[in-house]
């Protein structure tokens, strides 16, 4: 049920970017287990029972201008790595960053030759993993 409504949200989100000028494509992320911690924190537990899956920030390449945008529209989280690596696995970029809600962080990408690329996203210690390609 959880993949349906991604798929359809993902599917709106791409509707949505190409009525608009912008040339984008979203990065999906997929998650890749690192313990078996599952919530946002302890305090954030007792909130609420959220899935980080529910709530995972969005992540879009930008084709026109080779930067990658990465937005929590859902909570602010605060202290996530991200590390984008080249096909061979060599880290390119990496930061630690602030994901306050609804606040779009950018990533200039525009110097890195086209191939394909992941972005690696660490929250709460957990990591969560998308493909994409850049052009030139």
């Amino acid at each position: 049920m959880e993949t349906i409504i991604r798929r359809i949200f993902v599917a709106c989100f791409i509707a949505i970017m190409c009525v608009s000028s912008i040339e984008a494509q979203v990065i999906d992320l997929s998650e890749k287990q690192i313990n078996d911690d599952q919530t946002i924190g302890k305090e954030e537990e007792e909130k609420r029972e959220t899935h980080l899956n529910d709530i995972l920030p969005e992540v879009v390449l930008y084709t026109s201008n080779g930067t990658i945008g990465i937005n929590s529209p859902h909570v602010t989280f605060e202290s996530v790595i991200y590390y984008i690596m080249d096909e061979n696995g060599i880290i390119i970029a990496t930061d630690e960053i602030d994901l306050p809600k609804n606040v779009e962080q950018t990533i200039d990408i525009s110097l890195q030759p086209a191939g394909v690329y992941r972005i690696l996203l660490e929250i709460c210690g957990e990591c969560f993993i998308g493909e994409f390609i850049k052009n030139d």
